[in-house]
């Protein structure tokens, strides 16, 4: 109960100072945030439809981030079907991602795009993409160490 009320915000944890135990506060907390009222609904939407992946971001946490917020959106009452979910997650790729994206919307061709497959694909592409800088980066170097082997040095 102790842990509860310390991670709570000030205006947050107002609501719950008259509880007395632990289950209490949470009853108090799901009644806030989990309601299908209008604004949470709102909010939550905002949320998705704002989420952008950043360039210092893993593929997995935008992802987790996602499915965070289409779980709390189902807890709500509102649920979006496995091809809408997919293109989601593909609109809020980053700009970078646009060749991945291009790809995965063709191959699918007139079938419907699902999530699950979407996401396979964009962990293995970034997967690809790590690899590939390695592989590139690797090559820088031996490319350097050639060039002063080869009797370039003062």
């Amino acid at each position: 109960m102790s842990v509860i009320r310390l991670s709570l915000s000030r205006n947050v944890a107002f609501h719950t100072a008259k509880e007395k135990t632990t289950k209490g506060i949470l009853k108090v907390l799901v009644d806030m945030y989990e309601k299908p009222s209008a604004a949470n609904k709102v909010h939550l939407m905002l949320r998705l439809f704002n989420l952008k992946m950043s360039e210092s971001t893993v593929v997995a946490e935008h992802l987790n981030e996602f499915n965070l917020i289409t779980a709390q959106l189902t807890s709500v009452a509102i649920d979006f079907d496995d091809e809408v979910r997919a293109l989601i997650s593909l609109s809020s790729l980053l700009e970078s991602w646009s060749g991945t994206i291009t790809a995965v919307s063709a191959s699918a061709g007139k079938a419907k795009l699902k999530f699950d497959e979407v996401r396979d694909l964009i962990i293995s592409e970034e997967i690809r993409r790590k690899e590939s800088r390695k592989t590139s980066g690797s090559t820088l170097s031996t490319e350097n160490r050639g060039g002063s082997e080869s009797g370039n040095s003062h």
